[in-house]
């Protein structure tokens, strides 16, 4: 019996002393995470810090780049000038229900995380793994704005850690409903396309407000992947993407199972990528000399100016057909004799085989072309052509000796004589 008990009293202690030395390496464990922690936290503070003191700055100064658009004497489109094209939409004038298929399907938590979503996170790696490869992102449309906006696309850790300090400061400067619209007028939707408003002109030729609730699903899933999800790319791969995110937006409320139904019956049209190409290459050409003679750069091409010319797109275009029927290389210049406005400009018969713009850029004597303009002037001021004037070499202040085509002087010589020859 003794011995028995000393048994089980040996027992009790080695699984206390076994319950010791677990909590113990817990302890342990626990101290070297948090030294791990503090290291980690000093190595990114030598290593980056100073980087991010720089992007910070940038994120006071916030402002995407905007489309510089080219309008015509009646108000017509002529081009646009962009390093990206986007036209910048207020989050008021941004549907509802884009906002919520946006939240939905990248950001179910946007209203209630600080920058980074742990919830999400530990979501993503579960899905990921149920799934045994990558079906779920876990990074918030903070980090999305942080990185699209001030971080190179690269997959490595040290962008991923600015990815994660960066949408931390976003948040502290900047409401939600404030980064949410940023977020809607930076995103890419291929194409060309940033931004809600130019991905709906592009995709489906209209305005938001236009948008019914399969196109707002399908335009909401492109985002991901605009290369593989655009429709004009893979139409089937485009509309998984967009039954993914009315499913989302099922579950979290935004919409009933009949709405989810009905928007999957609905059918896509597509607006056709058109041929963006200027019916006035050269006179845009012509145009953007003289911005940049007045602005830099980054006004010119991100800016959003408004230009308004004197151009008429109706006389463009049959300035460019008559060149065009004439068959040979030359160029038109249409001018409004009274302001001086140029109402057509074509520089050649082919902008893409030759930018080179005659009406501009080429140097040449006008010739008896010019005689009009000196004849009509002279009977307006009274010449007759039986007045006598004298063929003999000028000498100009400036140094200019103009000749005759046949390097002589005839002497003496009528109006009606002078024109002739």
């Amino acid at each position: 019996m003794d011995k028995d008990n000393k048994d089980i009293q040996f027992k009790s202690r080695k699984k206390r002393v076994r319950s010791v030395s677990f909590h113990s390496l817990m302890v342990k464990v626990f101290v070297i995470g948090i030294g791990v922690g503090i290291g980690f936290f000093i190595f990114f503070q030598l290593f980056y810090l100073e980087d991010l003191r720089e992007i910070s700055s940038q994120i006071d100064n916030f402002r995407p780049s905007f489309t510089t658009r080219l309008y015509d004497v009646k108000g017509r489109l002529i081009d646009e000038l962009y390093t990206e094209n986007r036209e910048y939409v207020r989050l008021s004038d941004i549907p509802i229900q884009l906002q919520k298929a946006f939240i939905a399907s990248e950001d179910q938590n946007f209203y209630r995380h600080p920058g980074i979503d742990m919830n999400g996170i530990l979501r993503a790696v579960l899905q990921n793994l149920l799934n045994r490869r990558i079906v779920e992102g876990a990074s918030t449309i903070t980090q999305q704005l942080a990185r699209n906006r001030f971080l190179s696309q690269k997959r490595i850790m040290n962008r991923k850690i600015k990815e994660i300090i960066l949408a931390l400061l976003i948040e502290k400067k900047y409401t939600k409903d404030e980064i949410l619209e940023a977020h809607l007028n930076q995103i890419y939707f291929g194409h060309g396309a940033h931004g809600v408003k130019t991905a709906a002109l592009i995709y489906f030729g209209k305005s938001l407000s236009q948008l019914n609730l399969a196109e707002i699903a399908m335009l909401t899933g492109i985002p991901r992947s605009p290369g593989n999800f655009s429709p004009y790319v893979n139409l089937h791969a485009a509309k998984v993407q967009q039954k993914r995110v009315l499913r989302r937006m099922t579950e979290m409320g935004y919409i009933t199972k009949a709405d989810m139904e009905k928007a999957l019956e609905t059918p896509i049209v597509l607006s056709g990528l058109k041929n963006m190409a200027s019916g006035a290459p050269y006179f845009v050409d012509h145009i953007l000399k003289e911005l940049l003679a007045n602005y830099d750069e980054e006004m010119v091409f991100n800016g959003g100016l408004k230009v308004y010319t004197t151009l008429d797109l109706d006389l463009q275009r049959i300035a460019d057909q008559t060149l065009q029927e004439s068959g040979y290389q030359g160029a038109v210049l249409c001018l409004d004799p009274k302001t001086g406005g140029i109402l057509a400009m074509v520089g050649g018969r082919n902008y893409q085989e030759s930018k080179f713009n005659r009406a501009t850029q080429a140097h040449r004597q006008p010739g008896s072309a010019f005689k009009p303009f000196i004849y009509t002037t002279a009977i307006d001021n009274g010449i007759t052509p039986v007045d006598i004037f004298v063929d003999e070499p000028l000498d100009f202040p400036n140094g200019w000796k103009p000749k005759n085509y046949e390097k002589k002087f005839i002497g003496a010589v009528t109006v009606h004589e002078a024109l002739e020859q």
